[in-house]
């Protein structure tokens, strides 16, 4: 049975309306165990530039990307374009007959081919309208939203147009460091990295759309301009019609920009949309205890800040305001306890509410975590290492997270805003290596100062042994006396 649920604008368009398919148990049953086989070979079959229902992958690869991207062409005065192409109706447009023939493409067995078949050919539903049911109706395009298996059947289905863009395009290609970007994916949200070869773009889409019955949306796609060089004119006719500027781009659901490292734009809607969400629960507070109060505050409220925190340096005074927005919705206007008092969990006497700065700082440590441990994207983890390697001119990789925190300097102005950030989480916490110790070549990266796990020994050359003085009679009448002791390099 097939319902449909109301999307953003005009209700009275279909387009604006997203097709649900509510699907029988023996069928989620079936589909949920080819879900589970496919998932483990998936990461093999697609491109690392995709992160859509890949294990390993997370839609902060991308997002960490472009935001590094951007600071790194606005810092070496970079000249390039960010294009991201808007799919119209990408889900529903994916052609059956090309979805199983891409399959066997990618060397699937028959007899797996053969159960997607099953699920997906010669089949029909019931479109749910006006609380009435109409008469089957036979489809041959769409992976089903609400199917265990729709999500990576189009990842799949829109890797070879990826393969065809990663082909014919040059894309962004960087000197230091060595990298070279052309696109990103995560579902279909697609964004290419060019530099001058748009024209093969508007070229690649009519061979993907014969292929697959897919379409793009030119009007609704945007563009972001870096640097200089680019004039409208030049531009082929269908890209003309895309919104190109200069300000932040609006990339999966996050505003970035070139010029600014934390546009306000995320800000602003953000904090609106939490006091909007506080406003509907104060009707309900009489009834709500304070733990309940905590855990409103926790679950439908605090997690709608995640996405940016995550990514992002919050704008000043943004969680400040936040606080004392959580704290009158927490007390109605009568705070009977300090504030500290309250993240404290419930066997201590607090209430477990959450607190804004502690999840900052839990965000920047999974961020370095993926740093250090290759959790995220090689192309991100690769831009990531450039900035502490031009950092005071210490050519320090990932190295410069071994130094003891104390021994980190206080102006960290040449490192981008969010590295400051992870740096300042990292000085309030006490390292431990537990590592082996460093051999071979990686010896020679290792910070020579205020690395607590490498220890150097010196000591004086034998004719410095104490007492010893040299005076040097034909020159100015100056001494040299030095002392024989060993110490410890700080």
């Amino acid at each position: 049975m097939l319902t449909l649920f109301p999307k953003k604008g005009d209700l009275c368009n279909l387009r604006n309306w997203c097709p649900v398919s509510l699907l029988s148990m023996d069928y989620k049953v079936v589909a949920k165990a080819i879900s589970l086989r496919l998932g483990s070979v998936l990461v093999d079959m697609v491109h690392p530039d995709q992160t859509y229902t890949v294990l390993g992958c997370s839609i902060f690869n991308n997002l960490y990307l472009v935001r590094d991207l951007l600071e790194l062409g606005c810092r070496d005065g970079l000249s390039f374009a960010l294009l991201s192409l808007d799919q119209e109706k990408a889900f529903d447009r994916v052609d059956h007959g090309y979805l199983l023939s891409t399959l066997q493409a990618f060397d699937f067995g028959p007899q797996f081919v053969g159960f997607l078949q099953v699920l997906y050919a010669s089949t029909e539903c019931l479109v749910r309208i006006n609380w009435t049911l109409t008469k089957p109706v036979s489809f041959r395009r769409g992976v089903r939203h609400g199917c265990p298996l729709s999500s990576q059947l189009y990842a799949l289905a829109i890797e070879p147009f990826l393969c065809l863009l990663r082909r014919r395009l040059t894309g962004l290609v960087l000197q230091e460091p060595e990298l070279r970007l052309v696109l990103l994916a995560y579902a279909d949200d697609v964004l290419l990295m060019v530099q001058g070869d748009l024209a093969r773009v508007e070229a690649c889409q009519p061979i993907y759309s014969a292929a697959s019955s897919a379409r793009l949306n030119w009007v609704k796609s945007s563009g972001l301009v870096v640097g200089d060089g680019w004039q409208m004119s030049s531009l082929p006719p269908a890209l003309q019609t895309i919104r190109w500027s200069a300000g932040p781009l609006l990339y999966l659901g996050v505003y970035l920009s070139a010029t600014h490292p934390s546009p306000p734009e995320n800000w602003h809607s953000l904090e609106g949309r939490v006091i909007e969400r506080l406003q509907k629960w104060t009707g309900l507070l009489r009834c709500l205890s304070l733990r309940g109060r905590s855990l409103v505050l926790n679950q439908p409220v605090l997690s709608m800040l995640c996405y940016q925190l995550n990514t992002l340096v919050p704008a000043p005074g943004f969680l400040a305001n936040l606080r004392t927005s959580i704290l009158e919705f927490f007390w109605s206007g009568l705070h009977w306890v300090s504030t500290g008092a309250l993240h404290l969990p419930l066997e201590e006497g607090g209430q477990g509410l959450k607190c804004l700065h502690t999840q900052v700082h839990v965000f920047r440590l999974q961020a370095l975590q993926r740093l250090l441990y290759g959790a995220g994207s090689l192309a991100w983890s690769i831009l990531a290492h450039a900035f502490p390697r031009h950092f005071r001119g210490l050519r320090y990789n990932r190295q410069l997270l071994y130094l003891h925190p104390r021994g980190l300097p206080r102006d960290l102005s040449g490192l981008p805003v969010f590295y400051q950030d992870l740096l300042w989480t990292w000085k309030l916490l006490s390292m431990t290596r537990s590592v082996a110790a460093t051999e071979g070549a990686d010896l020679l990266m290792e910070p020579l100062l205020h690395n607590p796990s490498f220890a150097c020994r010196w000591r004086s050359p034998p004719w410095c042994t104490r007492g010893w003085s040299w005076q040097n009679s034909q020159e100015s009448e100056t001494s040299w006396t030095t002392t024989g002791e060993t110490g410890w390099i700080p």
